[in-house]
């Protein structure tokens, strides 16, 4: 009762039984949240199919890779719809398909808890790229066990996730275009090579992780928008973006996922 006493006021209440067991009460409510404007640190987020977030912070560097359990929760359950499939057992496969949603979604929860709790503690906003054509893009021009990976991909679940935690403690969300985010060498600005997957190679500056070196390219993307969406931020020692970089890459304006979900 204490979180909703501080709550300014409740617009709505649902009460409904489920799987005629048990009942379950829906409570929509408003409250005013100060978005915070002043800034010392950037998380950029890149989103793929291998690692489904990896974060970095400019402050530091310390970067972080999500989806290890999501990808072998659905590969365990991709094994077992197969293996059910060749039996025929079509309720099984049911129940197991819904299962498998509610792990899943727990995961996508904890890693977006994680990332905003990363930027309460080190007072960073918070930056995703905009990868809404990376099905169109990809879906007919790799493997199909890409294909498959592609479909059960929830970027979008995890970008609304971590949107809603960020509005309700302040923090600031923005999204900024993916692309050549992954080509281009976060060091010096030179186009790469990745040869695998997982592994981004620079003839000057040697190999790195590319997922990683992509989510520094989004962070440095960022910091082109701040004065467009009303913020400040002081990153202690960050580098200049080459002035290609801003030419080639800050050509999109960042878009507010903050109060734009309607619009996805």
């Amino acid at each position: 009762m204490n979180q909703f006493q501080q709550m300014q006021r409740i617009c709505e209440s649902k009460l409904y039984k489920k799987d005629n067991r048990c009942w379950f009460l829906d409570v929509v409510v408003e409250k005013d949240i100060p978005e915070k404007l002043q800034y010392q640190n950037v998380i950029g987020i890149d989103m793929g199919i291998r690692h489904i977030a990896t974060s970095v912070e400019l402050a530091n560097g310390l970067t972080k890779f999500y989806g290890k359990d999501l990808n072998r929760v659905r590969g365990h359950y991709f094994w077992l719809r197969r293996k059910l499939g060749i039996k025929k057992a079509i309720g099984t496969i049911k129940k197991i398909g819904n299962h498998e949603k509610r792990i899943a979604n727990d995961i996508i929860h904890n890693i977006s808890r994680d990332i905003v709790n990363q930027a309460i503690n080190t007072n960073a906003i918070i930056v995703l790229d905009d990868i809404k054509h990376l099905r169109r893009k990809n879906q007919n021009t790799q493997g199909r066990k890409f294909n498959r990976k592609l479909s059960g991909f929830q970027y979008y679940k995890l970008t609304q996730y971590i949107t809603y935690k960020a509005a309700l403690a302040g923090i600031k969300v923005i999204q900024v275009s993916e692309v050549r985010t992954s080509q281009y060498c976060r060091k010096c600005y030179q186009k790469g090579v990745r040869k695998i997957q997982g592994l981004f190679t620079c003839v000057k500056c040697g190999e790195g992780n590319a997922d990683r070196n992509a989510a520094f390219n989004i962070a440095y993307r960022a910091l082109g928008y701040i004065s467009k969406v009303g913020v400040a931020v002081n990153v202690p020692n960050t580098r200049t973006l080459a002035s290609v970089d801003r030419n080639a890459m800050m050509t999109r304006e960042a878009t507010y996922l903050i109060g734009d979900s309607s619009h996805n």
